[in-house]
């Protein structure tokens, strides 16, 4: 408290928790009584209510999480993982607004594909963003996540080009499965007390193997 020696006061105030914890804050200012008195009361209107919110989104402490990133996934079926929005205090921020921006790239060998896969950004509106993937072709996959800044600069979030994520063929589909038929035959014939072999061409909707 500085006192400005004119009736007025500056009261400057920092959470002792680090990081703080955002929210609504109830702020009590009291002002000593004298004799008879002899004790602390509040002023007019406190306990005052702030509300204290999580300064800007810096990438460099926003986190990516989600099974997806450690065990993959599977074509035609959504996989996800979380954005864990921080601000330069190191403190979750509490609300949402932010911009991310998610890429997959497909690799084969040493050669990074340009087979791009759809990546959707939810926002949780409380700090956290929801990303939603859906592969078409198995193989390995480059995932880059990016926060959209100021002038529409991309600051890099999060890549891990040494641990590609798989995924793998969906599940079987009817209309791309299909049985290999003996040369020379036009449909299957069984006979009994013999082995009989077929082979199943297995396939998924995007006809991946």
């Amino acid at each position: 408290v500085e006192d400005r020696r004119d009736g007025t006061y500056v009261i400057q105030a920092a959470p002792r928790n680090s990081p703080p914890s955002c929210g609504v804050w109830e702020i009590a200012v009291r002002i000593y009584r004298p004799a008879p008195v002899s004790g602390w009361e509040h002023v007019f209107g406190s306990p005052f209510r702030s509300t204290l919110i999580a300064s800007g989104t810096d990438a460099a402490f926003c986190s990516v999480e989600g099974a997806m990133l450690k065990k993959g996934g599977m074509c035609g079926v959504w996989s996800s993982f979380t954005i864990d929005a921080h601000g330069k205090d190191k403190s979750r921020r509490g609300v949402g607004g932010d911009v991310f921006k998610v890429s997959l790239a497909q690799v084969r060998g040493s050669n990074e594909m340009v087979t791009d896969t759809a990546a959707d950004v939810y926002d949780c509106h409380d700090g956290t963003y929801e990303v939603r993937v859906l592969a078409v072709k198995p193989g390995l996959y480059n995932v880059e996540v990016a926060l959209c800044g100021e002038g529409g600069h991309d600051i890099p979030l999060w890549s891990q080009p040494d641990h590609p994520v798989r995924f793998i063929a969906g599940p079987p589909h009817w209309k791309g499965t299909h049985v290999h038929l003996p040369d020379g035959e036009d449909h299957l014939r069984a006979y009994l007390k013999h082995r009989n072999v077929f082979r199943l061409n297995i396939k998924d909707r995007f006809n991946n193997t």
